[in-house]
């Protein structure tokens, strides 16, 4: 192909220790058969390169309509655009691996460096209706702008035992990826089942240009699993972050479990956020530091004032804060959430309480909210638009142990010490 070093249309192809050099694009499957018995347009790939590409290493898409599959089946690829011109591009049209179409896909061992954009999964960009999974592990992104995005009708897809922003050996950047993990939909379910377990992720401002940075994002995908990652956020520019390592965005998110992380985040407002519109969430397990004073919220659930999402429950979870602060460690501003078995150790005092309330019928209890001497200021805090909250048998060293002065009616308060 004039644009394409390897080309495939139809057919079932394997491809063994190939290298393509230069070009727009390294590896194209473009399915243009609606014949279901063409067999498909299937690349299985072993040791296969693409290096000083101009806009994509791998690209799979079909015409509207293909009732055969596309798929991809790739391992122990390298991926490479341009070195000479790291991102950030700006465009963010230079991508690793583009799918528009692909069923069963995975991409196993691959390595991408010098791109706007690792994996981008893209499904619905060809058909409404297009759907498309893709499973991806032990592999490497570095010296990329957004390393994954899962956008709409993508499903039943993961991203495991993966590094996110390795070292560039003899670089002056410690971390070489600014964005990790977008999961995106444009409607509720049209992005489903996805997994993100078991990856090391550091994320910063690596240029301290002052763009967005974040391990994971989640605007309007359902079942979606954040398990066992360590994340580290900010860590190289030493500048705050203007957003949250992992960040729900409140839209119609459902049934979003993150559990067992270790989370170091320099935020400047929280290392976990999620915002009102989400429902049915867990946070368990988690351990979350936050090393400098602007960092506002360990976990934050919502805005003061503004509310927060529903029926969420925090429960097993560490929030370390190593510095004076004047937000919490734990902000509850959603309804009908439960809070239990936390243990807060912030190591200084600052100017708020470990847990701040400011919404209605939650369950606190039997949190653990010590601090190293005891402070005047209470541990856990209900606002003046708190009410009907349960409170009772947390351990918080503090006098009064919980200030429930503020105005709130109904709430219940008892057996804290």
């Amino acid at each position: 192909s004039a644009t394409s070093g390897i080309k495939v249309v139809e057919g079932q192809v394997a491809a063994r220790n190939t290298l393509v050099l230069g070009g727009d694009i390294g590896y194209e499957l473009r399915n243009l058969q609606i014949n279901p018995n063409s067999g498909g347009c299937i690349l299985f790939g072993s040791e296969i390169y693409a290096l000083d590409i101009g806009q994509y290493g791998l690209f799979s898409t079909q015409v509207v309509g293909a009732t055969n599959a596309t798929a991809l089946r790739i391992s122990n690829g390298v991926f490479g655009g341009s070195n000479t011109a790291p991102p950030p591009l700006g465009a963010g049209t230079r991508t690793a691996a583009r799918v528009e179409s692909g069923l069963l896909c995975s991409l196993r061992s691959c390595a991408s460096l010098f791109w706007d954009i690792g994996v981008d999964v893209q499904p619905q960009s060809v058909d409404p209706a297009n759907q498309a999974n893709i499973q991806i592990d032990d592999s490497t992104f570095a010296l990329v702008d957004l390393c994954v995005s899962f956008g709409p009708g993508t499903i039943n897809s993961s991203v495991s035992d993966t590094d996110f922003g390795s070292a560039i050996p003899q670089a002056p950047l410690p971390v070489t990826v600014r964005r990790g993990v977008l999961v995106s939909a444009n409607a509720p379910g049209d992005v489903s089942g996805i997994s993100i377990a078991s990856n090391t992720i550091h994320v910063s401002d690596y240029d301290s240009s002052g763009s967005d940075t974040y391990a994971v994002r989640i605007q309007g995908a359902t079942d979606v699993f954040i398990e066992g990652n360590e994340i580290i956020h900010d860590e190289a520019s030493g500048a705050a972050s203007p957003n949250a390592a992992i960040f729900i965005r409140g839209s119609s998110e459902r049934d979003v479990v993150v559990a067992d992380n270790k989370i170091r985040s320099t935020s400047n407002v929280a290392a976990v956020l999620a915002l009102a519109g989400a429902e049915r969430m867990v946070f368990s397990g988690n351990v979350i530091e936050c090393p400098e004073r602007w960092t506002l919220y360990g976990l934050q659930l919502g805005t003061i004032g503004g509310g927060g999402p529903a029926s969420v429950t925090v429960t097993g979870n560490v929030i370390d804060f190593q510095a004076a602060r004047s937000g919490a460690a734990l902000l509850i501003a959603g309804d009908r959430c439960t809070a239990t078995g936390n243990r807060i150790l912030p190591s200084t005092q600052g100017t708020g309480p470990a847990i701040y309330v400011d919404s209605d019928e939650n369950t606190i209890g039997s949190n653990s909210c010590s601090l190293p001497v005891p402070p005047a200021l209470a541990a856990i805090y209900l606002s003046a638009t708190s009410d009907n909250n349960v409170v009772i048998g947390n351990v918080c060293r503090t006098a009064p142990p919980v200030d429930n002065t503020a105005g709130g009616v109904g709430n219940e308060v008892a057996h804290n010490i």
